[in-house]
């Protein structure tokens, strides 16, 4: 459970920064209506409780989209501070925010630019610059010593197509209850600040259209899309639009109707808010290594992919469990989202001929391959 609770309360301050942007921009009811959609989300509920960055992600992506939106000329002092410290915090978190840089500060440039504010394209293109170099001399060491592979290793987990990407990314981010009061508010939204917030939705839309054109380079560059998860960050700015639409529509109601609106949305907050039994149930690893435990033979080998290697093998030091030697018999696939059975079977099992056997150990699916003739 402890190990839970950083990103738990990343998620929580997440959600109170994205009342605090919709304060800004219009009151205290957009910002409760923004927190209400956001923590409605199933993506984002599911994030909350695992204990990766993902959280402290949204949080931060929140913060940079804050600074570059609200301030209009030159940043300095503590907000060209927190510009830096936000931009190499991201990097560090999940090298892949450089994609959300990229694309808010070319829309802030293009603004500026616009304006012929050059004093100011610089004031945001130092800390920009300098945050930058920090976060990718955070990772100098695994760029370097691990240049001839990545490759090898992007292709360990992703998608191989938009399409999936994006199905996956839609399925994650709505249920039955949650997608019509979410699709309603973007409709209204996206009409309501064409109108109204004109500069702020060219920048959503800059920023979505912009991240989806760089996945595309992602895959050329890599051979994959990167998991959908990686895109939580997404939650709350689709949410502040959908939020800008019933808050449109709400404010048009009759009074009675306007308090009917409040209910409902208590009621979808109930229905979606994140079930706090995840922080006492055991984890997949820790179940997966108790499988393991309970089913595996001494002379089984045990093979996966991402995203349960890398956690086996700290759990197994001695790496035992995965060692193959003249008296193993057995290779047993473990499959995974990442690796299904036919992606473990052509990386690891040489002879194609070979015959493995399906079965269940516990809630996982395992294949049983021979060894002879692997």
């Amino acid at each position: 459970m402890a190990i839970r609770l950083p990103a738990f309360s990343f998620a929580l301050m997440a959600v109170g920064y994205a009342y605090r942007i919709g304060y800004r921009l219009q009151g205290w009811q957009l910002g409760v209506i923004v927190a209400t959609l956001m923590m409605a989300v199933p993506m984002f509920n599911s994030i909350a409780y695992i204990a990766r960055g993902y959280t402290l992600h949204t949080l931060l992506s929140l913060i940079f989209f804050e600074v570059m939106f609200f301030n209009r000329g030159a940043v300095q002092g503590t907000v060209a501070r927190v510009l830096l410290v936000v931009t190499a915090t991201l990097i560090i978190t999940l090298p892949t925010s450089v994609t959300l840089i990229a694309v808010i500060s070319a829309w802030k440039f293009l603004d500026l630019l616009r304006e012929r504010d050059f004093p100011a394209v610089l004031s945001y293109f130092m800390p920009l610059l300098v945050g930058g170099l920090i976060g990718v001399i955070f990772y100098l060491p695994s760029i370097v010593l691990g240049v001839g592979d990545v490759e090898e290793f992007s292709n360990r987990f992703g998608y191989e197509t938009l399409h999936q990407l994006l199905t996956e990314l839609t399925t994650r981010m709505t249920t039955a209850s949650s997608s019509p009061i979410l699709v309603i508010g973007l409709l209204l939204g996206i009409i309501v600040m064409s109108m109204t917030q004109r500069r702020l939705l060219m920048g959503m839309v800059a920023l979505f259209g912009g991240t989806l054109v760089l996945a595309v380079m992602q895959k050329w560059l890599t051979g994959v899309y990167v998991p959908e998860r990686i895109y939580v960050y997404f939650v709350p700015f689709l949410s502040l639009i959908a939020a800008v639409g019933w808050l449109w529509l709400i404010k048009r109601l009759p009074t009675y109707t306007q308090f009917a609106a409040v209910g409902l949305a208590v009621v979808l907050l109930l229905m979606t808010v994140v079930d706090t039994r995840h922080f006492s149930e055991p984890s997949s690893v820790a179940r997966l290594q108790a499988a393991i435990e309970q089913h595996r033979n001494p002379q089984d080998a045990i093979i996966l992919g991402c995203c349960w290697d890398y956690p086996l093998a700290y759990n197994n030091p001695d790496g035992e469990i995965f060692r193959v030697s003249e008296t193993t018999e057995n290779y047993v696939l473990i499959t995974s989202r990442y690796f299904p059975f036919e992606r473990l079977y052509d990386l690891y099992i040489t002879d194609q001929s070979v015959d493995c056997t399906a079965e269940m150990w516990n809630t996982f699916e395992v294949y049983t391959c021979p060894t002879s003739g692997s």
